[in-house]
């Protein structure tokens, strides 16, 4: 068995969605700080564990440099958008190879409502196909890896989300 995980000592710490988003407006964090800390965590396990669909991570850093994250009880904390929903500019695969994916000319009304909540969205996470499959394993690519275990999938219909962003599981942080 081998265990994975992006633990570190940055801005994320080992806190929970709801936790970083205090730290954010008590200005014991900014918004930039969570969102690098979030894109170097990825970037640590992300080619290991195949949880990222796709990486939106300029996009992340120029909303958090910006300081233009929607004000909202999660204002600045990073995460992931799974990919059965849209985000604009963004193609929706739903998990799929068997079809061309399109590209979203706007955020789907899931997506609005979770951004409107102030999250800084990293990109699109990996998927079993059409949310059917208790793993995310594919004919023609490589499977989601379970970070707790990585000989085995990530198990359920999130599957990416096994959590990419903080290493903790799906249940931990803010994706979804």
């Amino acid at each position: 068995m081998k265990n994975l995980h992006s633990f570190t000592n940055d801005a994320l710490g080992k806190d929970d969605a709801t936790a970083l988003a205090e730290r954010i407006r008590k200005k014991e964090v900014s918004p930039l700080e969570v969102t690098q800390a979030a894109i170097a965590r990825a970037n640590s396990v992300g080619e290991q564990l195949n949880a990222i669909e796709i990486k939106a991570f300029d996009e992340a850093v120029k909303t958090a440099e910006s300081g233009k994250a929607v004000s909202g009880p999660f204002t600045g904390v990073p995460t992931f958008i799974k990919d059965n929903a849209d985000l604009e500019g963004f193609p929706t695969r739903n998990g799929s190879r068997a079809f061309t994916p399109h590209t979203a000319k706007e955020h789907g009304k899931y997506t609005a409502q979770y951004l409107e909540q102030g999250f800084i969205y990293l990109g699109k996470s990996q998927m079993p196909e059409f949310g059917f499959n208790a793993s995310t394993e594919f004919e023609d690519d490589h499977p989601v890896l379970n970070p707790w275990h990585t000989e085995y999938s990530a198990g359920g219909s999130s599957g990416g989300v096994g959590c990419i962003s903080c290493g903790r599981g799906c249940t931990h942080c803010s994706c979804q």
